[in-house]
């Protein structure tokens, strides 16, 4: 399991690639910076925030920590669960040839929309 050593949420002054989801961290934008240690190794690990909500959310993140392909999968199935359509024989239509990138966004959404 890694060790953390610092985490921060700085606001980005460059582009930077979320390790969750491989997508872009934008310039100016809010993210999880987490300095980690692992078999001796120190590492930084860089996410957006809403795919830091989704990790929190997959079990095995206490565990060993989540690959880039354990989240492609937990979004590819969490997708298949909650969002194919029976009619269609398939993912709903406005669920469908999104980026992981832009499924993860749409999810963390869904999970975290604030109820008025």
């Amino acid at each position: 399991m890694p060790q953390k050593i610092n985490i921060t949420k700085p606001i980005a002054r460059k582009q930077h690639r979320c390790g969750f989801c491989g997508g872009i961290i934008e310039k100016g934008e809010k993210y999880d910076r987490a300095v980690l240690m692992s078999d001796g190794s120190v590492y930084t690990w860089k996410s957006h925030l809403h795919c830091l909500n989704i990790a929190s959310e997959i079990d095995d993140y206490s565990g060993d920590g989540i690959s880039e392909d354990d989240f492609v999968t937990w979004i590819n199935e969490y997708v298949y669960d909650n969002h194919f359509d029976d009619e269609i024989d398939d993912i709903s239509k406005e669920w469908q040839d999104k980026s992981i990138p832009e499924l993860a966004k749409m999810i963390n959404d869904e999970l975290y929309k604030k109820e008025v």
